[in-house]
Order: structure tokens, then sequence, then C-alpha cells
């Protein structure tokens, strides 16, 4: 069953000209490399193509690697983190290890020396610099392009689940569009964090339990199972998204006598059973435990004293809130009793994960990310429930006009952080999520230097924000950006005329 029941007759738009489009838009606003987690990442890939294990090439301790870097039993540094996304970027580091430089094992060695850098307390002016210096090797800058290929991936995803569900042409655009520029995910598909990653996981998750539903193969079970036990391995805590989809299949057993649906969890369960056990043995090997050392920092770190704050945090405060940063969720509303008649199964499923990520973080100590534009947390969900919002284009010329004056709001919201270069960026992240608001602090940076004089101060930063120290970035940006217009543009003349 679908819910197109007034869908028009126009084609859908191609899913390669918006997989470029959303990858132009990535690349063109990708600053690079400059979380330390994505340096445990890189340099972990980096460790399996040039050195042939694990251990990272700069030490770990003190503040800045707790929770990230821990010691080994042979006294090598570790990543504490899950190897997922250092999995999925092992071919990307090791093309950039053929481009690099050779000059020996000093060579080799100075990225490592300069990650080493970066955890240490450096003047704000010197670790820009240091990033972009690391941002230039191609190792590094080979790493940063799998944020921006799962964020074009996950609007790729997106436009497919809804075409599946027989949304309208028009409806499918609007939430790709939305996806890729007024969402959060505009901003973290260029960061190197692990969320656009994982949102690509759950979303392939998700469409593959929708064929599932339709078809009840054991394969497509597999493949739901596949896509989990992938998110698993890149977050350990994403076991509870597991969770929530062998409820659901548990809820929809439908034809299926409960000897075949047992005879398909199994298979569901198979990929994340195997996923556990390379979890368990990549600690084992490693640390001689099933989970990293724990560190000051993560004692303690679920706990129900911030569950009050971060719960009413990631959907209301002014730095964190989903509702300021993703304004078009709230149309959502007008979604619900349409999906429950047509799509109810899944309906349930996007309102359980959503709710689940939701709750899982609002007791998690860090659950506003600290330095973090809008909620990070949310990010792997947000595709999700632009689902829904997706049916309400069709209801109407009113819902749809409000729908797409939120967007534009969500577009306004999310600029400063695609425009911003990182040089101003950490001036309008402040620690506490209830204070002034990220974008608003944003958009007075921006527009104090549009109106400076001269004005050449406001283009080296938009310049720096637009790869300008990313140089494939730029050329492959803007190679894609125009084959992807030019793409929709050839689809709009066909469906049009």
């Amino acid at each position: 069953m679908t819910v197109s029941d007034g869908a028009s007759e126009i084609p859908p738009p191609p899913g390669w000209a918006l997989f470029c489009l959303a990858l132009g838009v990535f690349l063109l606003t990708s600053r690079g490399i400059q979380v330390g987690d994505a340096l445990v990442h890189l340099d972990t890939a980096r460790g399996l193509v040039e050195r042939g294990g694990v251990a990272l090439s700069f030490s770990g301790g003190g503040e800045e690697t707790c929770g990230l870097v821990a010691r080994g039993d042979d006294g090598a540094s570790y990543s504490s983190l899950g190897p997922g996304m250092a999995l999925a970027a092992l071919p990307l580091v090791a093309a950039g290890s053929l481009l690099a430089p050779r000059n020996g094992t000093a060579g080799a060695d100075r990225l490592g020396q300069d990650m080493q850098r970066a955890f240490e307390e450096l003047p704000a002016v010197e670790r820009i610099r240091l990033f972009r210096k690391i941002n230039r090797d191609p190792r590094a800058w080979a790493f940063a392009l799998l944020d921006p290929l799962c964020g074009a991936g996950v609007v790729l995803l997106l436009a497919r689940l809804l075409l599946v569900l027989g949304l309208s042409a028009g409806a499918l655009l609007f939430s790709s569009l939305v996806l890729m520029l007024a969402s959060p995910l505009a901003v973290y598909a260029g960061s190197g964090w692990t969320q656009p990653l994982v949102a690509l996981l759950l979303l392939g998750a998700t469409l593959a339990w929708v064929q599932w539903l339709r078809r009840r193969r054991p394969a497509d079970a597999l493949v739901v199972g596949a896509w989990l036990a992938g998110a698993v391995l890149v977050r350990p805590d994403c076991l509870v998204m597991a969770v929530v989809f062998t409820a659901a299949m548990l809820s929809v057993r439908g034809p299926l006598g409960w000897r075949k649906l047992l005879g398909q969890l199994l298979g569901f369960s198979l990929p994340l059973g195997m996923a556990l056990l390379l979890l368990a043995g990549w600690n084992l090997l490693r640390f001689g435990s099933l989970a990293p050392p724990a560190c000051s920092l993560q004692l303690g770190g679920w706990s129900w004293r911030v569950f009050p704050s971060a719960f009413a945090g990631l959907l209301l405060s002014p730095n964190n809130g989903l509702v300021w940063y993703l304004p078009v969720v709230v149309v959502l509303a007008w979604a619900l009793r349409p999906l429950w008649r047509s799509q109810r199964a899944l309906l349930l499923l996007i309102l359980a994960l959503a709710t689940a990520h939701w709750l899982l973080y609002s007791f998690w100590w860090d659950w506003n990310g600290r330095m973090s534009y809008g909620p990070r947390r949310l990010v792997p969900v947000i595709a999700l429930l632009l689902v829904p919002v997706a049916l309400v284009w069709q209801q109407g010329r009113w819902r749809r006009a409000l729908a797409l004056g939120l967007a534009v709001a969500g577009l306004l919201v999310q600029l400063p952080g695609l425009l911003l270069s990182a040089q101003h960026l950490p001036d309008v992240l402040p620690q506490q999520a209830w204070s002034v608001a990220s974008w608003v602090t944003g958009w007075t940076v921006l527009l104090g230097h549009a109106w400076s004089v001269p004005s050449s101060s406001l283009w080296p930063d938009a310049v720096a924000c637009l790869s300008g120290f990313l140089p494939p970035f730029l050329a492959g940006g803007v190679v894609s950006l125009v084959a992807g217009c030019w793409g929709l543009f050839a689809w709009a003349r066909k469906a049009v005329f």
C-alpha cells in the first residue's frame, strides 16, 4: 500500500541528479577535519593502510583525548571509538595514501606529529592553522570525503524511500532540498563527525525494512540486519535501534507463521551478531577486555541527573533544539492521520526510532555536544522525520505554503553554520545549550562582515569556508553541483513541457 492517492503523473527527479546536487553542496561547504574524533578515525584507517595495524601514531592521555584514545595491553595507544567509520573510510584513505608525498619514515610521521599537536592546548589561531595544515594532506582530505558522500547518500536513500511509498515528484524534490539545505545534516555532512554515516545506515535499514514488509523474504530481513550491523560498528549505542527494529518486525507478523518469522529474525540477527563479535574481538585484542578502559569523563556518562535538561533541550533549547534547527518538522502533525491509515507500521517505526534516539541521548552527560551547531545528536534520525513531512506537501496549498515557509526559515538558520569559516565558527558555538542561539550570533558575525569596509574582509572567510584550503573539494564540488543542476533542469524541462 502506498500513500500516493493524490500523486501526480510527473515522473520523479533522477536520483543521480539529487545525489550530485547534494554532494556539490556538501563539498563546497565542507571544512574538512575539524574535530578530534575524526583524527582518531583517520589515524586508525591510516594504520591499517600504512602500518599494518590499528595502533595510533600519536599517544593518548590527558583530558583532550579522554574517551577517544586509550592505552592497550602492549602500551600502545588505540582508538576507544567503534571501528566502523575507520573501516568505511579505508578505501578513501588508501587512495589518499597513494597521493601522499614519499619522504621516508620522517615524512610518513609528519601527519601523526600534527595530529598529536591537535590534542594539545593551543591558541585558537594556531589551532586553525594546524587543522588547515592537516587537511592539506591527501590522506586527510580523502578521509574528509566520507561525510559529504554519506550526506549525499542520505539524500538519495530518502528520495528512494519516498518513491517506494508512491509520493509525488514535488514532495520528493521538496524533502530532498530541505534535507540538503535546510536541516542540520547540511552542516554536519562536512564536519568529520560520525552522524552522517549513522544517518545513512539507519535510513538504509528503514528502506530495507519497508521492502521486507512488502515481500517478507528472508533476504530482505538479512539486509536490514546488515545495515544495522554497520551502524553498531560505527556507534555501539545503535544497538538500541536494533531493538526497535526487532520489535517492529514482531509487531507486523502478518501472513507469516511464528516459525517462519523467527527464522527471518534469525537472519536479521546474524549480521548484528557478527558485528558484536567483531567489536568484542576488536577490544579484546587491544585492551584485554570487552570494552575500552573507562576514563574520568565517561564514568557515569549515562545519568538520570541530566535527563530533565537534556530531554527538553534536545527539542527546545536555543542552541540544540530540533524545532529551531529543523522548523519544518512542525508540519509533521498533519501527516499522522493519513500515514496511520495507509502506512501505520512505517509511521510507528519512524516515531519509535526518533523517540529512542531522543531518549537515549537525554541520559548522556554530553547531550548537547558542547561545541555543536544545532542538535548534532539527532542528525541520524532527521531524514526519517522528513518522510511524513513530505506527505504534507500533497495536502493542499496552504499546508504546502506553510511547509515551504518553515523550510526557508530552516535554511536561514543553517546558513551561518554553512558559511562561517573555521576562524569564526568557535565564536558562535557556546558551551551552554540554553544561552543565545548559535544561529543568532552567527548572523551577527556574517552581517558585521557584510557591512564592514572594505568588503574584502568578508570574502576571505567565505572562501575559507568554501573549501579554500581543500582545492579538490572546491573543484569536485563545482563539477558535482553543475551536474546536479543540469540533471534537474533536464528533468524539469521534460516534466513540464
